[in-house]
């Protein structure tokens, strides 16, 4: 198992495609099939548009309601490639029209002016900007090495850029603990249509009662009522691209100071509450995906494939932990049958139990889960260099290593006690074994209580539910009712967003 997994963590490409669903088999052959996940149920690889919303919006702070960009924008956009291209060099570059260059991408990409158009389109765009990360993509995406992108390949590097954004982002919100995905969430999106009363219209569904408030602010103008309810607005090119800078500097200002967060505090049912029980739509589909992340013995088996850690890494995980639990369990004969305690309250079996076997197993397996994932090696590979993805390929072969040394070290010390005990002195070790799984048992039901009564907890919350603040506060760090703080920091950031959004129309 460790060299395998150290196998995986060596392999790495210069630019990475999107997993096939056998590369996803192989990273996680127990339960592929039927482990929760944040896909489409079509049998793509694509990311659900809920999931994918909650992602960009918690996840990138330059977010202004975009992930992606639909057929109609990318045409659009390499026709202004292409228009760039001939007004700098007065001529038509070597491909046909329909098609863009190396040659042309760059002269759109690093022309001063067309840098502020890329920023104000979707963050997946905005390492086109970077000329090294250019030339390394370009020549992914050249399938027939023509050294130009026809109108499929231009549509596919641009999705893919996509892809790779949110993949990145749905990491770092695993190695973060995120506990709201936006799974099983009652919202009414359209997952192809990408115009400008769409978008508004799905921001304000997914907003819940932020948005409805907005609506009802909004509600005096019946042609903006109108058009965001059945999108009959006209389809428009021109969003915030072809805006002035410092308009839309103020407009992204705006966000900020628009429509207030609820209090830090909150107890009772989730405003978000249909039925009579306090379970919020949404609640259990991300306590079981959060479980399947996160929890040691239930992760082995049920972890989604993109999340960071492989199901290699939990088991060796899981190995080791057991390992370092025997060896504190071997102070019970001392401390609690023969009372030479340190501290008498020691001397107690359960507490005993609890604080020397239990609670070190807990700390040992979040240890090794800090060190296998790593956040600073995670990179954005819609953004990043081969030598930015090298130097974090490095970060988490540091981190991954200490934690496989620290596995062989369990492993090696389960072997020595079996020896010691058994061969040497003639022991029996079902008294270790047993007390061994208990702890560990407990273990499990304690993570359990924490998911259920801490991060999930339906009635009672604490932190800091404004997006626009940090989440540094004592109730942040408990995670006490988290599910619902990130619920409501991402609902009052898609009502902010698109408040924003309807004053750039107006203006």
């Amino acid at each position: 198992l460790v060299l395998t997994g150290v196998a995986a963590r060596l392999r790495s490409q210069s630019f990475p495609t999107m997993p096939s669903k056998a590369d996803c088999i192989k990273k996680h052959p127990l339960c592929f099939f039927c482990s929760p996940n944040l896909k489409e149920n079509d049998g793509t690889l694509d990311f659900a548009k809920a999931c994918s919303l909650v992602a960009v919006a918690l996840g990138d702070t330059d977010w202004w309601g975009r992930y992606r960009i639909d057929d109609d924008e990318a045409d659009h956009l390499r026709k202004d490639v292409e228009a760039a291209s001939k007004k700098k060099r007065n001529e038509a570059a070597g491909c046909e029209d329909g098609q863009v260059q190396l040659s042309e991408l760059k002269d759109f990409a690093f022309d001063v002016a067309n840098k502020e158009v890329l920023l104000k389109h979707a963050s997946c765009l905005h390492g086109l900007m970077k000329e090294v990360f250019l030339n390394e993509v370009f020549k992914t995406f050249d399938v027939d090495n023509d050294k130009c992108l026809d109108a499929i390949e231009w549509k596919e590097f641009l999705d893919h850029l996509a892809a790779m954004n949110l993949e990145h982002l749905v990491a770092i919100g695993h190695v973060a603990f995120r506990a709201f995905f936006g799974r099983g969430q009652p919202w009414d999106l359209h997952p192809e249509n990408f115009s400008w009363n769409v978008i508004q219209g799905d921001l304000i569904s997914a907003a819940g009662r932020f948005g409805q408030e907005l609506k009802d602010a909004l509600a005096d103008d019946e042609t903006v009522d109108q058009q965001i309810s059945d999108g009959s607005a006209p389809k428009q090119r021109s969003e915030f691209w072809n805006m002035d800078n410092e308009i839309f500097d103020s407009l992204i200002g705006s966000i900020r100071g628009s429509l207030l967060a609820p209090s830090g505090f909150q107890a009772g049912k989730d405003p978000d509450c249909k039925s009579w029980h306090p379970f919020p739509p949404g609640w259990w589909q991300d306590v079981y995906y959060y479980s399947a992340n996160n929890h040691p013995l239930h992760g082995i088996f049920m972890c989604d494939p993109i999340h960071p850690l492989s199901w290699i890494e939990r088991v060796c995980m899981e190995i080791a932990t057991w390992g370092f639990t025997m060896g504190t369990s071997l102070m019970h004969r001392r401390w609690v049958e023969e009372n030479h305690a340190p501290l008498e309250f020691l001397s107690d079996e359960q507490t005993f139990s609890m604080l020397m076997v239990t609670i070190p197993g807990l700390i040992v397996w979040w240890t090794l889960f800090l060190l296998f994932t790593c956040k600073r090696g995670q990179v954005n590979h819609a953004h990043s260099t081969q030598v930015q993805t090298k130097k974090a390929w490095w970060m988490r072969c540091v981190g991954a290593s200490f934690a496989y040394f620290f596995c062989v070290a369990g492993v090696a010390y389960t072997i020595y006690f079996f020896v010691e005990k058994v061969l040497n002195k003639n022991q029996e070790v079902e008294p270790y074994l047993e007390r061994l799984v208990i702890a560990r048992l407990k273990s499990y039901l304690l993570f359990w209580f924490l998911i259920f009564f801490v991060y999930f907890n339906p009635l009672i919350s604490w932190g800091t539910p404004d997006p626009n603040k940090p989440q540094t506060g004592i109730g942040d760090l408990i995670g006490l009712g988290q599910w619902r703080i990130e619920k409501q920091r991402f609902q009052v950031r898609c009502a902010r967003v698109a408040d924003m959004r309807q004053k750039a129309r107006d203006v």
